[in-house]
């Protein structure tokens, strides 16, 4: 935010004292007349807990905490600043906005004490969102703010499998939008495990519109994948998937997304180049999900794939 990339279009807010006192305000460090025309901070029209100043991140993002700072210009007597607020979310394809919690209701976080100190706040688990929404709940003299987002620019402390080789998910954990079940030629959905060496996931027909799903049976931080072709000797068996997308969702929602590159993109992961070797991909940025889905985009001979899924263990390092 307060870099510029992300742009005035993506703030809002509730209500602004004035066009000067506008959410494009409410970058951290923000100064009066600097670099346009307005004040040193984003103000509300009114003093009430229904406030709120909002950023579209434009694609579900991993944030691990926020910084605040009140209005840098005199503002009333004795200055501007929230003292405490709560934060919440919307992830890119749900329909409602939820409340951050810890502890069965909302959390409130402590703001500042003056006008100009940053005081920064970790979130005790990382937020993963497209729309972040600061809530004043109680402030000095007048409902005015500047704040900054941390995004997630760490790394998985270490990373460890979620069990499907070691088939510690189950058999009825496995879903797939259509499966290959010759005889010689086993694709049921949970032969899609790394290492398998009975056979593999394979669809009944070929095209870009199937998927294997994995329930992780609660949500996880994911950061990372690896990917095998079909087991086994001969031309029938020479099978692998080139390139795929990642789609998930999280225990409370069901809407499914994309993995997204950083121009918001789905991203495309480059898959094998053989049936044996694993090729192992460590996202850039770790999601949380119940729900993980490959959908394979192409393949050699035919669409057949062995996964592993990799969790972060230990939290993140950074950002």
């Amino acid at each position: 935010m307060e870099s510029g990339k992300v742009k005035d279009k993506q703030l809002f807010a509730c209500s602004e004292f004035g066009p000067e006192f506008g959410p494009r305000r409410g970058r951290l460090n923000m100064q009066r007349n600097m670099p346009k025309h307005g004040v040193g901070g984003w103000k509300a029209l009114t003093n009430d807990d229904q406030q709120w100043i909002e950023v579209d991140l434009l694609y579900d993002r991993l944030i691990l905490g926020i910084v605040t700072q009140g209005r840098q210009d005199l503002g009333r007597r004795g200055g501007e600043w929230v003292t405490s607020y709560t934060i919440q979310y919307k992830k890119n394809l749900s329909p409602v906005y939820l409340y951050y919690s810890t502890d069965g209701g909302p959390k409130v976080f402590p703001g500042n004490f003056d006008k100009n100190t940053p005081v920064k706040n970790l979130l005790p688990e990382p937020l993963e969102a497209r729309w972040i929404r600061i809530n004043p709940r109680t402030w000095n003299n007048h409902i005015s703010m500047r704040f900054e987002l941390l995004e997630c620019g760490g790394y998985c402390a270490r990373l460890e499998p979620v069990g499907m080789e070691a088939q510690i998910i189950r058999t009825n954990q496995y879903k797939a939008s259509s499966i290959y079940n010759a005889r010689k030629r086993p694709g049921l959905a949970f032969y899609g495990y790394l290492n398998n060496p009975d056979g593999a996931w394979s669809p009944h027909t070929i095209h870009n519109g199937h998927y294997i799903e994995i329930d992780l049976g609660k949500d996880k931080l994911i950061g990372g994948i690896v990917t095998q072709g079909r087991p086994g000797k001969g031309f029938l068996t020479e099978e692998w998937v080139t390139s795929y997308n990642i789609q998930y969702r999280n225990n409370s929602c069901n809407a499914v997304d994309y993995l997204r590159d950083n121009k918001g993109n789905p991203q495309i992961f480059g898959g094998n180049f053989d049936k044996v070797t694993a090729v192992r991909h460590i996202f850039a940025q770790p999601f949380r999900a119940r729900y993980v889905r490959v959908r394979p985009r192409s393949w050699h001979n035919y669409i057949s794939l062995r996964m592993e899924l990799l969790e972060c263990a230990g939290g993140l390092i950074g950002p």
